[in-house]
Order: structure tokens, then C-alpha cells, then sequence
């Protein structure tokens, strides 16, 4: 019986033993199944891999020769030039940095030619400034010449003459043929009254009430007193008009123009508004003489205005006892 008891165990055992083995057999064959696919799987891998490096490969083969085609992109991309190309292009810049030496008869042309060229530049900017200035006074003056006309077609007048030199003023009055001037001065004061049509001619003392009176001769030097500065005629003025120098100032807060005679220096200075003289400059040795125009009054003197002086109280003498 013991005997019995002891084979059972053994055969048990021994069932043990395949049961474990058929076990590891089935591990083993489920590894290698698994390494197969694991296999399978790095083969296909390490295929894309390769494709696509060949074909990355390509696509920079391609790419390169562009660049090496277009050298601007190259220095885009900072992709390197193949020598060839490089060198091409060196010998360009040195072709094109080599000095181009010229014979001297082409350069003495060429200095010849830029200093003509700088003179006629010179010519015809000084004509441009010579014509801007001719048509600038010859608007200026005509204005000024129009402007005065109201002036000379006028017969009834009066003004101021202040001569600033001598500390003196001047009242002038104009109606028709009948003219009548006041001086006053550090000397004293006079009156001329003048008539054309009855010929006769005053001359006043009022200082010293003396009345001298002329029948024979007509004060013609004070007829027709119409300051006009050194612009008076446009006939005299007309061609003439670049001998001025115009620019603008002030006077007495009078908006004027400041014309110069540029060959004798005489200045005088013109109203905008209405083309009067204001005041006139004469070049003196030590100073300038200079009178002003002021007062000025058209169609206001009646008769009564320019009637003979009343010479009551006056020491009167004619022209003969004189003589």
C-alpha cells in the first residue's frame, strides 16, 4: 500500500511538471509572436524614415539649385554660392571698380565745358533777377503815375510843405488862375497872393506889416506847385523803370513806398493808397535835405477862400518905388 501511495505522488509530480512546461512553451510562443510584430513594426518605421529623407533629400537638391540660380535669394536664404559663381561675380566688381583713365585733352574739355556751362547758368539767373525787377518797378511806378492823376488834372488843391532842414512850413493853396502862399520860419512869416487873370501879385511882410504890390509881373514859379517826388512824368519814366530801387516803409504811420533814384541817390516816398508824395530825400555834402507833404485837400477852396489879401494896417509900396 505504501508502495501505491508512492507512485500516485510520483505521476502527480510528474503531471505537474508537463502542465508547467506546456505553460512556459505557450509564454515562449506569445514572445515570440510579439517580438515578430515588434519587428514588423521597426522595419516599417526605419522604411518611412528612409522614404522620407530621400525625399526631404530631393526637395533640398532642388531648393539649392535655385538659390545657386538667383544669388539674390541666396543671400536671402544664406544659402552658400557654388565658386563658379562666386567668382564670376568677382571678376564683375573688379571690371567694374577698375579706374577709367581718360587722355587730358578730354578732360581739359570736359573743365572748359562745366565752366561755360556755370557762366550761362550765372547769365541767365542774373537776366531772371534783371526782368523780375524791371516788371516789379514798372507795375510799382505806373501804379503810382495813375494814382497822381487826380493831382495834375486838379485846379483846387491845397497842402503842407514841411522842409525839415531849414525848420520851415509851407501852406500852399490853388484855385483856377489865383494861387496864395504862407511861409513861416525862424526869419518870420510871409504871404505871396497871386492872380493871373487881373495880373496883379502880393507880397506880404507879416512881420513887419509891410505889402508890396506888383502889377506888372506874375509869380509863374509858384503856379502849378504839384509835388510829385521824382516820379512826374511817365513819358520821362517809361524805359527807365530798373534805375530804381522800391522797397516799402512807414511815414507819419503812412504806408508808403520808398523809391530810390540809384544813379543820384534821391529818395522819395509815395502813399500807397492814393500814389501822393509823403516825403523827399536829397543827398546833401553833410546832410541829407529833407521835406514832408502833408494836408492834402481837393475841391475845398471857395472864393472868398482865395480873394485879395485886406491889406488894412500894412505899410503898402508897388513895384516902382522899390525900384
Amino acid at each position: 500500500m505504501e508502495e501505491n501511495k508512492d507512485l500516485t505522488q510520483e505521476k502527480k509530480k510528474e503531471t505537474a511538471k508537463g502542465t508547467t512546461r506546456k505553460i512556459v512553451s505557450k509564454k515562449a510562443t506569445t514572445s515570440g509572436t510579439a517580438k515578430k510584430t515588434a519587428t514588423k513594426k521597426t522595419v516599417k518605421k526605419e522604411t518611412t524614415g528612409t522614404t522620407n529623407k530621400e525625399t526631404s533629400g530631393t526637395v533640398m537638391k532642388k531648393v539649392t539649385k535655385k538659390v545657386a540660380e538667383n544669388p539674390k535669394v541666396a543671400e536671402r536664404k544664406k544659402v552658400e554660392i557654388p565658386e563658379k559663381e562666386q567668382t564670376k561675380t568677382v571678376e564683375i566688381k573688379k571690371e567694374t571698380e577698375k579706374p577709367k583713365f581718360e587722355p587730358t585733352k578730354k578732360v581739359e574739355k570736359k573743365k572748359k565745358y562745366t565752366i561755360l556751362k556755370a557762366i550761362l547758368m550765372m547769365i541767365i539767373a542774373a537776366l531772371v533777377l534783371f526782368l523780375m525787377h524791371f516788371t516789379r518797378n514798372y507795375i510799382i511806378i505806373n501804379n503810382i503815375l495813375t494814382k497822381q492823376e487826380e493831382l495834375n488834372k486838379s485846379t483846387n488843391y491845397s497842402l503842407k510843405i514841411e522842409h525839415i532842414n531849414e525848420n520851415a512850413t509851407l501852406e500852399y493853396y490853388h484855385k483856377d488862375n489865383v494861387i496864395m502862399l504862407v511861409k513861416d520860419s525862424n526869419t518870420g512869416k510871409v504871404a505871396i497872393w497871386s492872380d493871373k487873370d487881373k495880373k496883379e501879385s502880393i507880397f506880404l511882410n507879416m512881420k513887419d506889416l509891410i505889402a508890396t504890390v506888383n502889377n506888372e509881373k506874375i509869380i509863374d514859379s509858384f503856379y502849378d506847385l504839384k509835388p510829385h517826388g521824382i516820379i512826374s512824368d511817365s513819358e520821362a519814366s517809361r524805359g527807365f523803370e530798373f534805375m530804381y530801387f522800391i522797397t516799402s516803409e512807414k511815414v507819419n504811420g503812412i504806408d508808403c513806398y520808398k523809391v530810390t533814384w540809384i544813379i543820384g541817390g534821391e529818395t522819395a516816398w509815395y502813399n500807397k493808397e492814393n500814389g501822393r508824395v509823403v516825403r523827399t530825400a536829397i543827398k546833401g555834402q553833410k546832410e541829407d535835405y529833407v521835406t514832408e507833404y502833408s494836408n492834402w485837400k481837393f475841391n475845398e477852396l471857395t472864393n472868398e477862400d482865395m480873394s485879395r489879401p485886406n491889406l488894412m494896417g500894412y505899410e503898402v509900396k508897388t513895384n516902382q518905388e522899390n525900384q
